[in-house]
């Protein structure tokens, strides 16, 4: 037991996107996730994408909004969203959009986004009625400005 606990330490210390003991470059993407800026823990996988989700997520609260929609792809990594926009405790409210048909039912018929973050909406103006409000690499915020 005491050398499979000792051959684990190296998984264990050194894991590469939320490292116990941070060595970047390599072997760990971070430094240590005791000292790390929770973002750069949480965009270790893409840390080029950081500064779209944060440009996005300042624009919202600063137009009042409170209802986000999410038209994203299943490469978006939505948690960073989630915990960048403080949701839902800071009573944003975060929805999918783009369900498909056996979720369609389940999807709350009286949201309405006053915002919407979509990965997916290239070279569209609008968005539900809400005009792009930025123009980010990966991530197109659309809300009222």
């Amino acid at each position: 037991m005491f050398v499979l606990a000792v051959c684990c330490l190296p998984w264990l210390t050194l894991n590469n996107t939320r490292p116990l003991i941070g060595m970047p470059p390599w072997p760990t993407r971070t430094r240590s996730l005791l000292v790390e800026d929770p973002v750069n823990v949480l965009l270790a996988t893409n840390p080029a994408l950081a500064d779209d989700y944060q440009l996005t997520v300042a624009a919202i609260p600063q137009a009042g909004c409170t209802q986000v929609g999410l038209n994203a792809g299943s490469d978006f990594l939505e948690y960073p969203l989630w915990w960048l926009l403080d949701a839902p405790q800071s009573g944003t409210r975060i929805e999918v959009l783009s369900t498909g048909a056996r979720l369609k039912p389940y999807a709350g018929s009286s949201f309405s986004p006053c915002a919407v973050v979509c990965t997916q909406c290239e070279g569209q103006s609008t968005h539900r009625f809400l005009p792009s409000s930025a123009q980010n690499d990966w991530i197109r915020p659309f809300m009222e400005r």
